[in-house]
């Protein structure tokens, strides 16, 4: 099974108000919000929003891939935290584990190369966008339901 690990970036009063100015689309910073991504419409997934991270590659730690992954498709840094949930779906290519870890911002200057937009969102909120269903139960662990 394919190993993805997504960041639950969270927005705090440190450094959320820096990337606002960069958000592309969205409500704006909100302390407590999420950071959302959407992926390009010619990548697979195109148009869908996603917590952003990537494939876990062998010998690698979910934390290693989340600060990797988002440094070079974002240009953001990371501080990877607690385990939030996994969800596990099939997108018809074999099924994958999505992993979803805390993840607290502490500096980059966001750039955007799979994605064409970023978005911060409430957890309550996450589900008004159009989320890719690997990202669909953990938005719902986020919003506690």
């Amino acid at each position: 099974m394919l190993r993805v690990a997504a960041a639950v970036v969270v927005a705090d009063a440190e450094h959320g108000p820096a990337l606002d100015a960069h958000v592309l689309s969205g409500q704006g910073w909100v302390e407590g919000a999420v950071l959302l991504a959407r992926r390009r419409p010619e990548k697979r997934q195109g148009g869908l929003w996603e917590l952003p991270g990537g494939k876990i590659e062998v010998g690698e730690s979910a934390a290693e891939c989340l600060e990797r992954e988002l440094d070079e498709e974002l240009g953001l840094r990371v501080e990877v935290g607690a385990h939030v949930a996994t969800s596990v779906h099939d997108y018809g290519n074999g099924p994958i584990a999505l992993e979803a870890w805390v993840c607290r911002l502490v500096g980059g200057t966001p750039k955007t190369v799979d994605h064409d937009a970023l978005a911060w969102a409430l957890p309550s909120a996450l589900e008004d966008f159009a989320l890719a269903a690997a990202d669909v139960p953990i938005a719902r662990v986020l919003a506690g339901r």
